[in-house]
């Protein structure tokens, strides 16, 4: 029998992120952006991957002294792990930085995942910060494929 492969679509309004459609922009103003990006695979027994990245505008950069936080949660869905910190985040630069975790799902389906994400940020010409607090909503279809 071969091998169930799951993707993770993930969904924004009526425009889907297929494994290969790279990332969807999900929350944005005129000091940051949050894309998203599932371009993993996976199998009830491999899990996927969950990307979410926050890139800032011009003239504004990722206060790294600020609270960073993302927690994930998701009727029929687990994320591994489901709050990521400070620590826990990824390819950081001074225009923004990453957020993965691994994407587990036991049956196809749509879920809604919750994200809380906290993140600081600084305007670079009156030397102004702020930290924000974003609460978003992520659609996600799982798919089995033979």
């Amino acid at each position: 029998m071969a091998a169930r492969v799951l993707f993770a679509v993930l969904a924004l309004g009526l425009a889907a992120c297929g494994a290969d459609d790279g990332p969807r922009l999900v929350d944005a103003d005129d000091r940051y952006r949050v894309t998203l990006d599932a371009r993993s695979p996976a199998s009830p027994d491999a899990p996927g991957e969950l990307r979410l990245r926050i890139d800032t505008a011009e003239h504004w950069h990722v206060a790294e002294e600020a609270p960073a936080r993302l927690v994930l949660s998701a009727g029929g869905l687990e994320f591994a792990p489901a709050e990521l910190g400070h620590d826990d985040v990824q390819n950081r630069h001074d225009g923004g930085f990453e957020f993965a975790t691994a994407l587990h799902a036991e049956r196809e389906g749509r879920s809604i995942a919750h994200a809380e994400l906290t993140f600081g940020v600084c305007e670079e010409q009156i030397l102004m910060c702020e930290v924000v607090h974003a609460q978003l909503e992520l659609p996600i279809d799982v798919r089995f494929r033979e």
